[in-house]
């Protein structure tokens, strides 16, 4: 408290509201810094009904939309992963009933990479970027991006299905799509997806 701040018991003007009272000296003070630092007032709104104008220590770190914050912050963390990040602020919205609006299971499974691999397997960051933003911005909110290439492989129409074959032997189309969509893509662009079988062989 500042040296020369007034207690809520020493003011002169007895008739003085309690909640102006508090915006005037105490603006934006937590209500456990009030009560630490003017005990009266605490009690005298308190006694009043008047301490939900009063912010709690969450509503000063998060604002008062404690769900506009995971928004902006932390989505699309399920609420384990939420928990283990900033219990904080799950336990904020555990106590305001928003954590239904947190997802309990990630689409992106548990292991980010393995999704990267499944999914978007030769996409650039860029790319990756461009197809799934959300994705995207987890990846790089984890520390995740340094394991995506910047820069496509780059092939000469005389080595694709040599890379095939060194990379991929006995792939069949569909497994190769599903392994690498993006070197699918590029055969397929090219022209030269003939030269993976579309069935297993004998």
């Amino acid at each position: 408290m500042a040296r020369n701040q007034i207690r809520w018991v020493e003011r002169e003007d007895k008739q003085a509201d309690p909640l102006e009272y508090y915006k005037t000296h105490y603006p934006n003070l937590s209500r456990g810094n009030l009560e630490c630092q003017d005990h009266g007032l605490y009690q005298r709104l308190r006694r009043d009904k008047l301490l939900n104008n009063v912010p709690v220590l969450g509503d000063i770190k998060y604002g008062i939309d404690s769900l506009v914050y995971y928004k902006e912050h932390y989505a699309p963390l399920t609420r384990g992963q939420l928990s283990s990040q900033n219990h904080g602020l799950y336990e904020r919205l555990r106590k305001k009933g928003l954590l239904d609006k947190i997802p309990k299971k990630c689409r992106f499974g548990d292991d980010y990479l393995a999704y990267y691999k499944e999914h978007y397997s030769g996409l650039t960051r860029g790319q990756l970027r461009r197809v799934d933003r959300s994705f995207y911005m987890r990846l790089w909110q984890l520390g995740l991006l340094k394991h995506i290439p910047t820069r496509g492989r780059s092939f000469s129409n005389l080595n694709l299905l040599q890379y095939y074959k060194e990379h991929y032997p006995n792939l069949t189309r569909q497994e190769l799509r599903e392994q690498d969509q993006y070197f699918y893509s590029l055969l397929q662009k090219k022209g030269m997806l003939k030269g993976v079988p579309s069935k297993k062989r004998n």
